[in-house]
């Protein structure tokens, strides 16, 4: 393989905010770096210009910059929009290349990663060309023990049909699904969702972390026992159960003891009010760190000052417990989405069975903080492993290699331009 166009769909693509940008990013520099006998595109929005161009990259990487007219911006900033303006941002993107008349030789969609909305770049596949829809992915379906209000209940159920009717009806995601010559799903459950009875689909994770940023030295933590957790504040990442594990922990050790334990909880969302109000009725306000916004390296710092990472969440991802695990924490969470994919090692003491009754889970949750909280040599050891993991499987350079031999594979199946 080489001297080959290879254009990479990245709505989502900006250096150092983490997340799908983050992925974005970290997968187009990596592979630009890694390729160097090939030329790489990068579609994506205007608004990461600024950001991408702050950075030194390779020579063989090229960016093009599109956005939809001002119209569609407001639209999208005067609501929760973001979903329906990519949507539209993919037609005209797929418009404003075609203008280029550069002839593609893989198209490889890397963002957003979303299983239920199609990539309308797939428009630019011909029989000359190959096409590849992946990562992408979704949240599960909640389980109904975990949605504790009416309005919850609600969001779930419009959320899940919403997914339901696109799969079913978008003539785009159907072309997705029976014309990509490879899916990749950040899980098996991706196979499932997509009902895909076909050998070109394979799991990849779609996150991973920078080389250089598993290398934090866990050791500036004080007397103080911090627990982190991280993330928007909305049902779907299950902070009410966090607090609540927090809580029964909290009532297992001595009063004196209690006076240095720290829960930090990072981030915004619409359920912050109500959050403070149960820290309150569990006693546990004093306890408790709420912070709106960290830049990245504070956040990376903050991660190096803590001694736990606490984050039952429910999604399928979870960029945050990459990060947690290359800075060398232990972590406890369900064995669900996400943590369950990348923890790896120990999960016995770190991951809780989701099945379990909600009073059962709590306290399984509280047992695991307290053996942490008890054994330090466990923690490091631990965190040393969940270390390792990340070096092993989960950097971007892994990654890379990873598209890299998939590239040659499809080739090698469907040669150019014969």
């Amino acid at each position: 393989m080489g001297n080959l166009k290879i254009l990479l769909c990245a709505y989502a693509c900006e250096p150092g905010k983490g997340s799908e940008p983050e992925v974005g990013w970290g997968t187009a520099i990596v592979l630009a770096k890694k390729d160097t006998s090939n030329n790489y595109f990068v579609i994506t929005r205007k608004n990461n210009r600024e950001k991408i161009q702050s950075q030194n990259s390779p020579e063989n990487l090229s960016f093009f910059y599109y956005e939809l007219p001002n119209l569609f911006l407001k639209f999208k900033k005067a609501g929760n929009f973001t979903r329906i303006y990519y949507y539209l941002w993919m037609f005209g993107a797929v418009r404003f290349l075609r203008k280029r008349k550069i002839n593609f030789d893989i198209i490889h969609h890397i963002t957003f990663v979303n299983d239920w909305l199609p990539s309308v770049f797939i428009k630019l596949k011909n029989k000359r060309n190959i096409f590849i829809w992946g990562p992408v992915g979704s949240h599960d379906k909640v389980p109904g023990k975990f949605l504790f209000t009416n309005k919850e209940k609600l969001i779930e159920f419009f959320r899940i049909k919403l997914q339901w009717f696109f799969r079913r009806f978008d003539p785009y995601f159907n072309r997705c699904k029976n014309h990509s010559d490879l899916i990749i799903g950040i899980n098996q459950n991706v196979n499932k969702k997509l009902g895909l009875n076909t050998d070109n689909f394979l799991v990849s994770p779609a996150i991973g972390m920078k080389k250089g940023v598993v290398n934090f030295d866990n050791s500036t933590c004080t007397e103080v026992f911090n627990v982190l957790s991280i993330g928007r504040l909305i049902h779907i990442k299950n902070f009410k159960l966090t607090l609540r594990s927090f809580s029964k922990f909290i009532d297992l050790i001595d009063k004196e003891k209690r006076k240095k334990v720290i829960l930090t909880i990072v981030g915004s969302g619409n359920q912050k009010e109500e959050l403070i109000k149960i820290t309150k009725e569990l006693r546990v306000f004093n306890n408790i760190n709420f912070i709106e916004f960290l830049p990245q390296d504070q956040l990376m710092k903050l991660y190096n000052e803590s001694n736990l990472f606490l984050f039952p969440t429910l999604e399928s991802a979870g960029f945050v417990i990459l990060e947690a695990m290359s800075s060398g924490l232990p972590i406890v969470a369900l064995d669900y989405g996400g943590p369950g994919q990348f923890i790896k090692q120990r999960k016995e003491q770190q991951l809780v069975d989701p099945n379990l009754s909600i009073e059962e889970i709590e306290n399984k949750i509280s047992s695991l903080i307290l053996r942490l909280f008890e054994n330090k040599a466990l923690r490091t050891e631990i965190g040393a492993l969940n270390k390792n993991t990340i070096l092993k499987e989960f950097t971007w350079e892994a990654k890379a290699d990873k598209y890299i031999n998939i590239y040659n594979s499809l080739l090698i199946k469907k040669p150019l331009h014969d």
